[in-house]
């Protein structure tokens, strides 16, 4: 998780420098860097369910300022959630519309420390890759 929360980081950062203009989205780039921090508290606290919520309120935020990259990683993060609190269905969900939103670090997917790893089935990961 803390790779990805690093990613996250590093592209609200970014998001923030070539912001075109102050009506683009930046206050929702800040607002989502605001979240992340609170992600990681929930998270390093094993608050998994609030994560889940928050990371949702997240996505919506990153999808509604047409950033799509970070919505695929935040989706992915909500995959990673869900599986931590025992829902691997909506893990798995998730984990298809990270995809779908162009989240393509699939080392990452395989070699991940969360639970994921455990509830992806290796078949399941040829097929997202060809998409």
């Amino acid at each position: 998780m803390r790779t990805l929360a690093t990613l996250l980081t590093v592209l609200l950062a970014c998001g923030s420098l070539f912001a075109q203009a102050p009506d683009s989205g930046e206050s929702v780039l800040q607002s989502l860097s605001e979240k992340a921090d609170r992600l990681d508290v929930l998270w390093d606290a094993g608050n998994y369910r609030a994560a889940v919520g928050l990371l949702h309120d997240m996505k919506r935020d990153a999808l509604a300022a047409r950033r799509h990259d970070l919505g695929a990683a935040v989706t992915y993060m909500l995959a990673c959630g869900y599986s931590l609190t025992g829902d691997p269905s909506a893990a798995l969900v998730q984990l298809s519309s990270a995809v779908d939103l162009g989240f393509s670090d699939y080392i990452l997917m395989r070699s991940d420390p969360d639970p994921l790893t455990r509830v992806v089935p290796s078949a399941m990961a040829p097929s997202m890759i060809e998409r």
